[in-house]
């Protein structure tokens, strides 16, 4: 079954547990209260209790979620839901918080391309007039120390640790798993950001590396000391 990546986010009570132990007793004695909630064919809330229910041994309810008439985005209501049901650590709130804003705003700038290119489609094809969400309000949107730190309820501190393995995350510096293992508090934000500075090194040797070989092979021997001192005096 598909999971919405948001609900992804969320960590799962795991089933050894004295928690999902008695999400399963109460729902082999008084039914599934809660229905799972669906959109389309993709789960967006409720997979405790569907596990929960197979290990009761009880058939699960399922709803569609606009039939529940929501407000807001399907991303809102599926982060609202379940913030506040955990005993989540403020590292983890942090770092879900930090890529439920950065999944928002990519949504919106999809969205923002969509409505551009019908518009343009209609005016001829022109397309110079296109621009991002981002772009167009980007300090509304743009993912600050200040947002994260209001949005999520937590300090400057772990909202700026956040966002700093979110960007490494994207630059491609940082495995995805990293920020997940935070998000399921299998990690802490301050054993994880070092890893980035760690990569981010490991990164530049590497660029320095491969810029020496091609820089080198253009000189000759003699003409490569009198290379390597202009370039010191140019950085100096």
């Amino acid at each position: 079954m598909k999971i919405h990546p948001i609900a992804e986010l969320f960590p799962l009570i795991k089933e050894n547990t004295r928690e999902f132990r008695d999400l399963a007793g109460s729902i082999q004695e008084d039914g599934l209260i809660d229905p799972i909630v669906m959109d389309g064919d993709m789960l967006v809330d409720g997979r405790n209790r569907l596990a929960a229910c197979k290990e009761a041994g009880v058939q699960p309810r399922f709803v569609q979620w606009k039939s529940l008439s929501p407000k807001g985005s399907l991303e809102e209501w599926i982060y609202s839901r379940n913030i506040n049901r955990r005993h989540l650590t403020a590292d983890q709130i942090a770092s879900i918080y930090t890529q439920f804003n950065a999944a928002t705003i990519k949504k919106l700038n999809k969205e923002q391309m969509k409505s551009c290119l019908k518009q343009n489609s209609k005016n001829d094809g022109n397309h110079r007039g296109y621009k991002t969400v981002s772009a167009d309000t980007d300090k509304n949107l743009r993912s600050t120390v200040g947002q994260i730190a209001k949005g999520a309820g937590v300090s400057y501190g772990k909202a700026r640790q956040a966002l700093k393995l979110r960007k490494a995350v994207e630059d491609g510096l940082v495995e995805k798993e990293v920020e997940q293992r935070v998000a399921h508090g299998l990690v802490k934000l301050k054993d994880a950001v070092p890893q980035v500075k760690t990569i981010k090194l490991s990164s530049l040797q590497e660029k320095i590396k491969g810029a020496w070989s091609s820089f080198k092979a253009k000189f000759t021997r003699d003409e490569l000391a009198f290379a390597v001192e202009w370039v010191r005096k140019e950085v100096n």
